[in-house]
């Protein structure tokens, strides 16, 4: 059993383990826009918003019976990373303009 430990430790050394980010929270998102393609448009050209704030998408696409019910899968470093962009006035001010209802969204924080 000591060998074993000796080795297990070496190996976390060696590849930093301990060191790793943990696991990120999944953010599931659905909501209504008023047309699928103005949002979509708008979503792929502010990147740099989710990219600034560690935000990576793992699924961006709406319903197959409904083009303008948006359904958003994101990785986020903590539960309220979104919550915290979505209240800047800038991020706000694109949402408006890319036609959100944001009354109509739904957000379920998760793990894996």
């Amino acid at each position: 059993m000591i060998a074993y430990n000796i080795i297990e430790t070496s190996v976390h050394t060696i590849l930093n383990i301990d060191n790793v980010l943990p696991n990120m929270v999944k953010v599931i998102m659905n909501f209504e826009v008023e047309d699928w393609d103005k949002w979509h448009a708008a979503f792929l050209a502010n990147s740099k918003m989710r990219e600034e704030n560690n935000i990576k998408e793992i699924y961006v696409g709406h319903e197959l019976e409904n083009k303008n019910k948006v359904h958003v899968i994101y990785d986020t470093p903590a539960p309220d990373t979104i919550q915290k962009m979505m209240q800047k006035p800038e991020v706000q001010e694109v949402m408006k303009n890319a036609g959100n209802k944001v009354e109509t969204m739904v957000v379920a924080t998760c793990t894996d």
